[in-house]
């Protein structure tokens, strides 16, 4: 039986990373190795609309290591995507012309769809998501600068949203909390001992969030919300999600896996 060995890497907000799996004649994917390493690149571009070019640096570091991980797996194929980081500073191209020079990598920009689309590709994978979406569903990501929604009906997306509420503004509700910096109140949010100090100063912002979601479903059928990406990890998440919309909330075990995952099914489908 051949298989196939697949590269995802993705160039997130504050994390990039780099996911190998194994994909099988039948289709069949399996996850055999997991990289990532933190550079913020949301730091300049939620805040400069711009990427210093320390940070570009670190990028392309990160990703010619990459690229060695890869030739030691004698990967067959690879994809490699970003997302609201670089789609939204003005000096994209720049960035991507750099990597491709440093790397021989060539990235591709996701739009707000194409992210939401990569997303539904991983959940679908769950074993009852078929079942879910022939009443209704609603895919929720949770990124770093944005929250997106897709509701699904019938095996088909019929609506989509986003809004500008997401992960970054966590850290700044943290930071303006505990009077720190903003990279130190990032640091803080992503280590899960501290947890128990973070969840009730960010809550709130989930809280917003689920009050969003409830607006977009109103009037659609939704038995069950899926929420994924990084800013959803807190233990408590999916449960102010089902008590500020009423909807049974399911979080994946491993949400950051999510558009990893979904990169390497588009893949796999093609």
């Amino acid at each position: 039986m051949a298989i196939h060995t697949f590269a995802a890497i993705y160039i997130g907000s504050y994390e990039v990373s780099l996911r190998i799996f194994e994909i099988s004649a039948r289709k069949n994917i399996r996850k055999i190795d997991y990289i990532r390493s933190r550079i913020e690149l949301g730091r300049d571009a939620y805040s400069r609309g711009v990427i210093g070019y320390e940070l570009v640096e670190a990028l392309c570091d990160t990703l010619e290591q990459f690229t060695k991980i890869m030739k030691e797996y004698q990967v067959d194929g690879y994809e490699a995507y970003a997302a609201a980081a670089l789609r939204d500073v003005s000096n994209e191209l720049f960035i991507l012309d750099q990597i491709r020079i440093r790397t021989g990598l060539t990235v591709h920009v996701l739009s707000n769809s194409e992210h939401r689309f990569i997303s539904y590709k991983s959940v679908a994978m769950r074993s009852e998501f078929e079942e879910m979406i022939k009443t209704g569903a609603a895919v929720v990501d949770v990124g770093g600068g944005t929250t997106g929604i897709s509701i699904l009906k019938d095996g088909k997306v019929i609506f989509t949203a986003d809004e500008p509420t997401g992960g970054t503004h966590m850290t700044l509700v943290l930071a303006g909390s505990l009077g720190c910096s903003f990279e130190e109140a990032e640091r803080i949010k992503k280590d899960p001992k501290q947890e128990m100090l973070v969840f009730p100063v960010v809550k709130p912002v989930i809280e917003k969030m689920a009050a969003i979601v409830a607006r977009f479903i109103q009037g659609y059928d939704v038995d069950v919300i899926y929420v994924v990406g990084g800013a959803c990890s807190f233990k408590k998440f999916e449960s102010v999600f089902e008590k500020e919309t009423g909807v049974k909330t399911i979080k994946p075990k491993e949400p950051l896996l999510v558009t990893p995952l979904g990169i390497a099914m588009n893949c796999n489908k093609q």
